[in-house]
């Protein structure tokens, strides 16, 4: 499971970091500390110290304000204008999404690589 927290926007571009990178089993504390608050939903009462994906996955499905969905993602990493760039074909429950991104702590790297890849204009939309 990787959670990452926005940051903020410049210039249409968004930074984004990440806050935890985790496998089943997972600890309660992870819960507690970190997947709960990120969700910004209430917290389930934890009797447990460890969480199997299964055990989980039904905690997401009784919260009303979640949705479990099941993602693929095919992903080609390549560089361009010195920033890190991945195409990806990603299924969100079966439905298919092409993306491209770009990265890098130059903003005007990114904003080359947009304008090269004939991408200005487009909407910039995160996964």
């Amino acid at each position: 499971m990787d959670i990452k927290t926005f940051v903020q926007s410049v210039d249409g571009l968004e930074q984004w970091n990440p806050l935890m990178k985790g496998e089943f089993p997972i600890s309660r504390e992870v819960l507690e500390k970190e997947v709960f608050p990120a969700f910004m939903v209430e917290m389930p009462k934890l009797t447990k110290d460890t969480y199997t994906y299964d055990e989980f996955i039904a905690m997401v499905k009784a919260n009303p304000d979640l949705a479990a969905v099941r993602v693929h993602k095919r992903r080609f990493g390549y560089m361009v204008n010195d920033t890190i760039c991945e195409f990806g074909e990603v299924l969100i429950n079966g439905a298919k999404v092409v993306t491209i991104n770009s990265e890098s702590t130059e903003i005007e790297d990114i904003k080359k690589t947009i304008k090269d890849c004939g991408l200005e204009g487009v909407e910039n939309i995160n996964e």
